[in-house]
């Protein structure tokens, strides 16, 4: 980790965590797309539905571990997301590729 990631993505990741959509959607662009388990999600409107579909059993705190900038552009950062209902931990990385400070694309995965 060197100094700190694109403002978009802290905003992005605090959004998420208290599923604020309104932030959400402000941090994607127009066009952006979202994959998460292995679905792809076009556009603000869909990577809304698909954050409030989650609902609360998916009300989660987030710790970034790591983040580095890769090769390509993109921002990969490893957290670890653990459930506040639950309270069982899981790993995830999230590779976000941003564009005029927006997040233009992001993966998610294990």
């Amino acid at each position: 980790m060197n100094g700190a990631y694109p403002e978009v993505l802290s905003r992005y990741f605090s959004a998420a965590e208290r599923c604020d959509l309104e932030v959400l959607s402000s941090c994607f662009s127009d066009d952006a797309t979202l994959t998460d388990d292995g679905r792809t999600y076009h556009g603000r409107a869909e990577i809304v539905a698909w954050r409030k579909a989650a609902g609360p059993a998916y009300e989660f705190i987030v710790e970034v571990l790591n983040w580095e900038q890769a090769e390509d552009g993109t921002y990969v950062v490893d957290t670890t997301i653990t459930s506040t209902v639950s309270g069982d931990p899981v790993g995830l990385m999230f590779r976000f590729a941003v564009q005029d400070r927006l997040i233009s694309s992001l993966q998610i995965s294990p």
